[in-house]
């Protein structure tokens, strides 16, 4: 219990008037604090004990250290070592104004921004989606009430943790107001005591050599009445006493349970560390200690843990004349066994590591290059323009933020220093030094721009892929900036990349955060000087503009291998058309096809770029050509932009063209942050749009070459495009109305799109919708206007026309095919809401009797005019009446059944009931099944029934042994209550309808026939 450490206190107070005071401020204060840690559970119920039996504890282990010698010191270091095994972890002691407090802060923003780069951490998914600005963003990374607030406790201990020895040094000083601690501090007592009190407290989370610096603990200091104090003494007796305190108790139960099974992983090795301690001997001659862990995270924690008790006490002794006040204190005790084990059949490889795959760092660019990450050069180029870009960007933000207007930053055409700032320059000269390589010429690459430069600090983090990102000081500024402007750089292969192309790259950037000016030498890791990074640091001239400038040496064919040839005689505006057209084979000895291609796709990158880019191109052989791509300046670029600040919560530009074509979607076009990505995620029917998303890191959206997007981004995607869209067309419908007039066709198209839309997203796409009416009707069709067809009391829809093989015969109407054209399933919704008519689905052969000879074999001499009618007699024909009638012919039947034993892969089918003897075999209307529609059917809810055949590309199987366990499987799922052998008996006998009835009287007959036999090939 210290009672040592105490009685020597009392006794030693007794020998002068003014060391009566330090004993009465211990009695207080040993009072008060342990009052005060009984808060520590609180937010650390996951955590060991930090309460008064920790301090105890540790005051225990000093007095085993120390053993006799406890008697020679003096009072005021007594006080101090008292206080501060009691004080030392009062910083884990968290007021809710702290709390609150530190939320907001930058660092804890760092903070967040750190453990959302660490994947592996425990707080990755939760810290990925907090944000404590956005109460809605908060606990996204929970998944239920209780696992949030427990999430939300364990992210803030971890802050908490790591602040709490400098909290502690200022709850030390002012305990009232920091925490409502009661502890005296009065003129009886100097606060400089205090101070070395609360920096003896600070100085057990440091290093060992901030301890000792010229910032850390003095040696001697002076103490109460007469006496001398030894802070870096006491100092070093807490570290030691507190890295002993690891016996089996050192775990509360109620703790424990109040923390939950899902206490962290490293809560639960440090469970397992303490658990495990099979002998501890802490005395005046020896320090020893063993443990037999049950887990590997277990073992590799006490690992850890013995290894810094080692460090601590080698580095404690090898300094002990400069931390003990007299050499009557002896030294410290000797360090013994301190062994590890893992109880049963756990094993390790290497004593102290973690069993686990690695990576060689020196691989990775191998790595790149044999997965072939980029598949041409200019990828390659194109991260270094993006990291240009992105430097003078974050320059702009870091220079003129302060000055400029707040409205300025509202959108990247509103930013009027975007045209101001200096352009990114790119030159691409080729030069007389000999390429090395039989074919090859050398071209030397510039790229200069105005931004940031790089600092010293900044090198040590470009300097890992991926690392740019941990760069907390640089990704503080990166939060302010609005997030159009923000640097898109995720992955850190940027500058790395240029090792694919070139052996040596060279820079000189001059740093706007610290004014130093660098050059630097960076080689391939691969290449002879495997990595070697040159710094030179270059005397200040204030001529040298900010920013970086970068040149690397590339060997391109000095007569191309290869070439496209100009879909147009005469482009003015591609070097490398121009190059080919002035091209001569014969007489001709360079042919820098490679470097124009390069310069296109440099002024390419410049005309989506928010930053201008100067281009010049430099060939021994011609002349000199400039150019300046300017996004701004391009008004076939700027066309009908809308900026969107949270299209679901995404900064995006967007716009969009209504369009009469179903699939005109798939010709949409994705970018980020101006630059083209391949996307099959989002689409929407019959409308064209663009979306430049100028928010997140490419991470976030892109595979690591940025080419196209990444699988993990496809629903967001989607979700963004859809926000945006919704709110571009709701910004746009006064428009739409006032122009309507003028252009009914292009009204008739939004109509077709909103209702379109309707169907698949509801609201406020219905709401949209009703706005135009039944414009759609107006649509472009071949034959009569779906309007005009609205006034008849019986027509036909043909689907399946279009320009080339016109329009469907004897159809008042026709139209694309059902996939293709939402225009026959608006009609059948709206004739049916409108009208309360019918709608039957008939076979093209229907119309035309003769044309039914024509459904044999394929094969014959006309193969191609017979296939294309055979894929058109394959789309429905729709026939509207006011009459009731069945929702499809026999012959539709026969048809659709035909088509789908020619289809590749298994599946089953559903079909509307449209005969009352199959009414028992109806499915419950919430039946969920793996089949597909035979016959879409036109009313919105019919009455649907499992067909008993499974199709399997060219065969139709329905063997008993199938046929009894569909019957046990679809049972339950009737409509009504039938047993076993009526289901059995009912699918027998619509076998039997459908294959002696139906189809041996269609055209089909001998095709049915086959699949039914298994002679797949002959359907």
């Amino acid at each position: 219990m210290a009672d040592i450490l105490i009685d020597h206190l009392k006794k030693k107070s007794g020998e002068h008037g003014a060391l009566k005071t330090l004993a009465s401020q211990w009695d207080f204060d040993a009072k008060l604090i342990p009052k005060a840690l009984q808060a520590v559970g609180n937010l650390f119920p996951h955590y060991s004990r930090h309460d008064e039996s920790h301090s105890r504890q540790i005051l225990v282990n000093i007095e085993r250290l120390l053993g006799e010698s406890v008697s020679l010191l003096t009072a005021t270091d007594t006080w101090l070592i008292l206080e501060a095994a009691y004080w030392h972890d009062i910083g884990m002691v968290v007021p809710k104004q702290d709390l609150s407090e530190e939320l907001q802060s930058e660092e804890f923003q760092d903070f967040l921004a750190s453990l959302r780069q660490s994947p592996q951490h425990d707080l990755f998914r939760f810290a990925s989606t907090f944000d404590p600005s956005d109460l809605a963003k908060c606990f996204l990374g929970a998944d239920t009430p209780t696992d949030a607030v427990a999430r939300f406790n364990e992210l803030m201990a971890e802050w908490f943790r790591r602040k709490h020895p400098a909290r502690a040094e200022a709850m030390v000083r002012a305990p009232w107001s920091s925490a409502g601690i009661s502890s005296p501090r009065t003129e009886l007592m100097p606060a400089r005591l205090f101070r070395v009190l609360g920096r003896i407290c600070q100085m057990h989370g440091t290093s060992f050599e901030a301890l000792l610096s010229a910032d850390g603990l003095p040696f001697k200091e002076a103490g109460m009445a007469n006496e001398d104090c030894h802070p870096r003494f006491v100092a070093c007796l807490l570290r030691m006493g507190d890295l002993l305190d690891l016996d089996d108790n050192r775990f509360c139960p109620v703790l424990q349970r109040i923390a939950g099974d899902d206490r962290p992983a490293t809560s639960r090795a440090h469970e397992d560390k303490h658990q495990a301690i099979r002998h501890l001997r802490i005395d005046r001659d020896r320090i020893e200690v063993s443990a037999e862990c049950q887990t590997i995270p277990g073992y590799l924690e006490a690992f850890r843990w013995f290894d810094w008790l080692k460090q601590e006490t080698q580095n404690q002794m090898a300094h002990w004349q400069e931390i003990a006040p007299s050499r009557e204190l002896g030294l410290l005790p000797t360090l013994g066994n301190l062994t590890v084990t893992l109880s049963g059949d756990l094993q390790v490889l290497q004593e102290g590591r973690r069993p686990q795959f690695g990576i060689d760092e020196k691989n990775v660019i191998g790595l790149l290059q044999g997965s072939n990450l980029y598949n041409s050069a200019f990828p390659c180029i194109r991260e270094l323009l993006q990291n240009a870009v992105d430097a003078t960007l974050l320059g702009i933000w870091a220079k003129e933020s302060r000055s400029a207007l707040s409205g300025e930053w509202a959108s990247p055409a509103a930013c009027g220093r975007l045209q101001t700032a200096s352009p990114v320059k790119v030159e691409l000269i080729e030069s007389d030094d000999p390429a090395g390589e039989a074919g090859k010429a050398t071209w030397f690459l510039r790229i200069t721009d105005g931004g940031t430069g790089i600092s010293s600090a900044d090198l040590l983090h470009m300097l890992r892929i991926g690392g740019s990102q941990k760069n907390a000081a640089r990704q503080r500024l990166i939060r302010a900036m609005p997030e159009w402007m923000k640097p898109s750089g995720a992955f850190g292969i940027g500058l790395q990349s240029a090792f694919l192309l070139s052996d040596c790259i060279r820079l000189k950037t001059k740093s706007v955060f610290s004014n130093e000016t660098l050059e630097l030498e960076m080689h391939s890791p691969l290449g002879p000087n495997e990595g070697l990074v040159v710094v030179r640091r270059v005397p200040n001239d204030v001529a040298q503009a900010y920013g970086t400038a970068l040149e690397m040496k590339l060997r391109l064919h000095r007569f191309a291998q290869s070439w496209q040839i100009p879909a147009f005689r005469r482009d003015h505006d591609s070097v490398a058309a121009q190059l080919v057209m002035s091209m001569d084979p014969l007489l001709d000895d360079t042919f820098p096809y490679d470097a124009g291609k390069m310069v296109d796709e440099v002024v390419a990158f410049g005309k989506k770029s928010p930053i201008r880019v100067a281009c010049e191109f430099a060939p021994l052989a011609g002349e000199k050509k400039s150019f300046l791509a300017d996004s701004l300046a391009a008004p076939e670029e700027a066309g009908d932009w809308r900026f969107l600040p949270d299209a679901n919560g995404h900064c995006v530009e967007f716009r969009y063209r209504p369009h009469r074509d179903q699939s005109a979607s798939h010709q949409s076009r994705f970018l980020y942050r101006g630059q083209p990505f391949k996307c099959n995620a989002a689409y929407f029917p019959n409308v064209w749009f663009e979306i430049n998303l100028l928010s997140g890191a490419a991470g976030t959206w892109l595979s690591a070459n940025r080419d196209e997007l990444a699988p993990k981004a496809a629903d967001e995607i989607e979700a963004v495009a859809l926000s945006a869209l919704t709110q571009a067309v709701e910004a746009d419908m006064t428009r739409y109305r006032e122009e309507s007039a003028a252009r009914p066709e292009y009204w008739a198209d939004l109509s077709l799109f909103l209702h379109v839309m309707a169907l698949s997203e509801g609201e406020p796409w219905r709401g949209l919708a009703a706005q135009t009416g039944g414009a759609w009707k107006d649509v472009s069709v071949i034959g009569q206007s779906i309007r005009t067809c609205f006034d008849l009391s019986d027509w036909l829809l043909g689907t399946g026309a279009d320009a080339t093989s016109g329009p469907v015969e004897h159809c008042d109407v026709s139209t694309g095919s059902p996939s293709g054209d939402a225009v026959p399933t608006l009609a059948l919704l709206a004739w049916e809401r409108e009208k309360n008519g019918s709608v039957q689905i008939l076979a093209v052969d229907e119309l035309n009797p003769a044309s039914a000879s024509a459904a044999g074999h394929l094969g014959t001499p006309a193969g191609v005019e017979h296939t294309m009618r055979e894929t058109r007699r394959m789309n429905p024909v729709l026939r509207f009446s006011l009459d009731p009638q069945p929702y499809y012919s026999d012959a539709a039947f026969a048809l659709h059944l035909i088509s789908n034993a020619r289809s590749i892969g298994n599946h089953r089918c559903l079909v509307a009931i449209r005969d009352a003897r199959w009414l028992r075999l109806a499915l419950r209307k919430d039946f969920q099944l793996p089949a597909t529609w035979l016959i879409r059917p036109c009313a919105s809810s019919p009455t649907a029934m499992l067909l008993p055949y499974l199709f399997t590309s060219g065969e139709v199987q329905v063997t008993p042994s199938q046929l009894m366990r569909l019957c046990v499987r679809m049972q339950p799922l009737l409509a009504v209550e039938l047993t076993i052998d009526e289901v059995r008996h009912l699918y027998e006998d619509l076998i039997t309808y459908i294959d002696d009835d139906l189809m041996a009287a269609s055209a089909y007959a001998a095709r049915w026939r086959a699949a039914r036999s298994g002679d797949g090939h002959r359907v």
